[in-house]
């Protein structure tokens, strides 16, 4: 058996190659985190930092560790479910060669280890080129000396092990799904589920939706008297809550499932009205394939989430202040204090982005032959990936905003309860070239690919998927 494992490594790692960029920008966020902490350790020893500026580095090295931790396991945990749907034949063969269950997700969890690692190295390499850029640009603004960069073993090590974890916890469901692949039904689709592992899935999700609910509400009902006996702290409590219910209401949006983002997408796409058939195609393309849907939404979503939730709240705090008359200019505030606090997220989510749009090409192929057998044109297959990638954008778009409103909302509050005065203000400009970056991304990804097997006879395309 332990042969067949090995054959079975050697003979994914093309496949994982595919997705690989995602495993890589989750190892770099973390090591840049790590490092900012170093770093500030490092720098306040040796008497060049003060307290204040150590607070600031560990304070931006904790939010890119926490923020590239959860993105990162959302990120890694789709990318596997595309590996595991790309070789549903080869997990099939293990069962049919005696393999149990438990053993075929300790091959998958074996492989998320190995890839980890491997990227983990690249990822590393790219940490240490790069921050000594960040620790520059940190330090101009916030107008303090330049600290040494810290590149402790320690750091890298952390994030190397930690990048692990967050791997094998998003890939954990996908493993258990990869065991559940009957070896009669390796070249048809099948329920990845059970009956009772989809009813315990609902039962997860619900505890997690209610828990971020119960946080919602507890911070808004609680925050009056927080505030009151917080005093002068009041502020930053108000802007370490808005980042928790940021990052809760994105988990409380993954967590409601794939069927939802779909239902919503389906939604606001039937608001649209269209003579033709190709509109209508996407939108039930959307239904049937929710999960791949997701999977494209899911990274889109958390981009524009933390860009505009964390610009939003930083523009709300000031113009507010500056109506009621106590102008606040914040000298942490301008782009680069942004991209240290979400750079990390944002370059996983973009790497998700990219990685998983395109393993998913051969499948689009495929759709796209059935639909020319049953008459549809070249033009009119481009028009349907088109259509596809435009609701994935605007789903991700809207799922995003929803995840900076919520934080956005509870900033205005906090201030309203202070001075009297809030003021949204949302980066608009940064919005629509956010919109348009993550449009272009699913426009190249989902057109572009099938560009190739438009010329191709459809029967030649289908074979070719299923083969695999």
């Amino acid at each position: 058996m332990r042969q067949l494992y090995v054959a079975e490594v050697k003979a994914s790692w093309l496949t994982w190659l595919g997705v690989s960029l995602t495993f890589i920008a989750a190892n770099y966020g973390l090591a840049v985190g790590f490092l900012y902490v170093a770093t500030g350790i490092q720098g306040y020893a040796a008497g060049v930092m003060t307290e204040t500026n150590l607070g600031q580095f560990a304070f931006l090295g904790g939010v890119n560790i926490l923020f590239g931790a959860i993105v990162g396991a959302a990120v890694i945990g789709a990318s596997t479910a595309l590996v595991i749907a790309s070789r549903r034949g080869a997990f099939a063969r293990l069962a049919l060669a005696g393999a149990t269950p438990g053993q075929v997700v300790k091959v998958v969890m074996v492989q998320l280890v190995l890839v980890t690692i491997a990227c983990a190295i690249v990822g590393d390499i790219l940490a240490a080129l790069t921050f000594p850029m960040y620790v520059m640009a940190e330090a101009a603004d916030r107008e303090m000396a330049v600290p040494s960069v810290s590149q402790a073993p320690w750091a890298y090590l952390g994030a190397n092990a930690l990048c692990i974890l967050t791997a094998l916890i998003g890939g954990w469901k996908q493993a258990r799904a990869a065991s559940r692949i009957p070896p009669v039904e390796a070249l048809r689709p099948v329920r990845e589920t059970t009956l009772a592992a989809r009813r315990r899935n609902w039962i997860v999700r619900a505890l997690v939706i209610a828990l971020c609910v119960l946080i919602v509400v507890a911070s808004y009902a609680g925050f009056p008297g927080i505030a009151v006996a917080a005093g002068p702290n009041a502020g930053e409590i108000a802007m370490q809550l808005s980042v928790l219910l940021l990052v809760v209401t994105g988990l409380a949006i993954v967590a409601a499932g794939p069927g939802a983002l779909a239902g919503f997408a389906r939604a606001w796409a039937a608001l649209i009205p269209s003579p033709g058939g190709i509109w209508h195609l996407a939108r039930t393309t959307v239904r049937i394939r929710a999960e791949r849907f997701a999977r494209s939404v899911t990274p889109i979503m958390f981009t524009i989430g933390l860009s505009v939730g964390l610009l939003g709240m930083i523009g709300t705090l000031e113009t507010s202040l500056t109506a009621a008359g106590r102008p606040l200019e914040l000298s942490s505030a301008g782009p680069w204090a942004i991209f240290s606090l979400i750079g990390a997220p944002l370059i996983i989510s973009f790497a998700g982005a990219v990685g998983g749009l395109i393993m998913m090409a051969r499948q689009r192929d495929a759709e796209l032959a059935l639909a020319s057998i049953v008459g549809a044109t070249p033009g009119q297959r481009v028009l349907i990936s088109l259509f596809e990638a435009l609701l994935i954008t605007v789903t991700g778009v809207l799922a995003g905003l929803v995840m900076a409103g919520m934080a956005v909302g509870f900033i205005a509050y906090a201030i309203r309860l202070a001075v009297g005065v809030a003021i949204i203000a949302l980066p608009i400009g940064l919005l629509l070239a956010v919109i348009g970056i993550c449009f272009a991304i699913a426009l190249a990804a989902t057109v572009g690919p099938i560009l190739p097997a438009l010329n191709r006879p459809a029967p030649a395309v289908i074979a070719r998927l299923v083969s695999e």
